[in-house]
């Protein structure tokens, strides 16, 4: 049992438990109904009224580390003053808790109670989805809440709830994190993301904590940079994200024009492939991604007095934007749609037998941006350029007749 003594709720009962073959039994123990459910496999247990755990539970709360069930809160509170964590799912436990709140009432002194303590749910193993759930922690005596969420190890999925408390994921290493896909909630407390052994920033592992297509926002609905190095913090034994604020997760589409969306993400590059327009905020990445065929648009300078090599069969479009140096290892098509406003500012190289006319469009000519000089086709290596519409472009000779006409 996971506890010893609970109080009976004689009248309506504590809790019913429906068997996944349709059977239903109410119980007046919540810790009966519990371990019936736990042994039901596909079952639902489904909360007729708030409950509180007795002081019996001890300071780890109710464990759940085997099943496979749903625990339905039925718009009621589950909750307790439990020192540690009010629940915790380890193991091969698969739990789905929808409808209801889960609140730790435990108080503690702030230099003892840290953010392993007081948590409502703490996951450590098994597979945990959350519908609609507000998860609240304990509160020490300073008034700050620890963590509404304690992840290390496991699955959980988050789909309309709130935390009240912070939300704490740690990754035991770069290759050991627990899996998770947050779609839609709400962090009244921040959040706290944490790589063991590593000296760098992770934001594509933070990223991934998000579904598809989720975000994070602050409480004014402007997008947070999970790249920004204002949120992370480099240690010895590893790296942290960590926002402090309430935040918001939630779907979102960038409509990105010049550069920007008007949620505040802002844009290095783009990547058009068949017709599919990607954005990123690292013009290196979007080269990266950007495959022989495609076109790859800058929708910034291009930071660093770099040398960038392209060796792949892409059309290049300034866009307007300055780049410092630029060598061409195949054909490509350059071009700035910008009408001529973007600047290769240092060098741009041409190599494998290829000659500057080999990248450009029919009717434009590269051009210095210091002096006007225009640049011949023939060209392999030159310098402050501009892609400009060529002033002539062709030139028809007719000879004249004997007569003059």
């Amino acid at each position: 049992a996971a506890f010893a003594e609970d109080a009976e709720i004689a009248e309506s009962g504590a809790a019913q438990v429906t068997t996944a073959g349709g059977t239903e039994q109410v119980y007046g123990s919540f810790n009966d109904a519990w371990s019936a459910a736990i042994k039901s496999k596909g079952s639902t247990l489904k909360l007729l009224s708030d409950v509180e755990l007795p002081e019996e539970v001890g300071e780890d709360g109710l464990p759940v580390s085997e099943g496979s069930f749903t625990l339905d809160l039925n718009n009621k509170t589950l909750k307790g003053a439990i020192w540690n964590q009010l629940l915790e799912v380890s193991g091969t436990a698969n739990i789905t808790i929808k409808n209801g709140s889960l609140v730790n009432t435990q108080p503690g002194y702030a230099g003892s109670a840290t953010s392993t303590n007081l948590v409502a749910l703490k996951i450590s193993g098994g597979t945990v989805a959350l519908d609609n759930v507000n998860l609240t922690s304990g509160i020490n005596s300073e008034g700050e809440r620890t963590s509404a969420l304690y992840i290390t190890g496991g699955s959980l999925t988050v789909t309309g709830s709130t935390f009240t408390g912070e939300v704490t994921v740690l990754c035991e290493n770069s290759d050991t994190r627990p899996a998770l896909s947050i779609a839609d909630a709400t962090l009244n407390n921040g959040i706290l993301y944490g790589v063991a052994g590593i000296q760098a920033s992770d934001t594509a592992g933070l990223e991934a904590i998000f579904a598809d297509g989720s975000m994070l926002f602050d409480q004014n609905s402007k997008y947070i940079d999970l790249a920004s190095k204002e949120y992370w913090y480099l240690e010895e034994d590893g790296a942290s994200f960590f926002y402090t604020k309430k935040c918001i997760v939630k779907p979102h589409t960038h409509e990105v024009v010049n550069g920007a969306c008007k949620c505040g993400a802002t844009f290095a590059a783009s990547v058009t492939q068949n017709g599919t327009v990607t954005y990123h905020k690292d013009f290196h990445t979007a080269l990266d991604a950007a495959n022989a065929g495609d076109t790859l648009t800058l929708l910034a300078d291009v930071q660093g007095d770099v040398t960038v090599t392209i060796d792949k069969a892409i059309t290049f479009d300034l866009n307007g934007h300055r780049i410092y140096d630029l060598t061409v290892e195949c054909k490509i098509i350059l071009k700035d749609s910008a009408g001529g406003t973007g600047k290769i500012a240092e060098w741009l190289r041409v190599e494998n037998g290829l000659h500057i006319g080999d990248l450009l469009e029919e009717g434009y000519a590269l051009r210095n941006a210091g002096t006007g000089a225009w640049y011949g086709e023939t060209e392999q290596t030159v310098g402050n350029v501009t892609v400009q519409q060529a002033p002539i472009t062709s030139v028809t000779l007719t000879a004249l007749n004997a007569d003059g006409t």
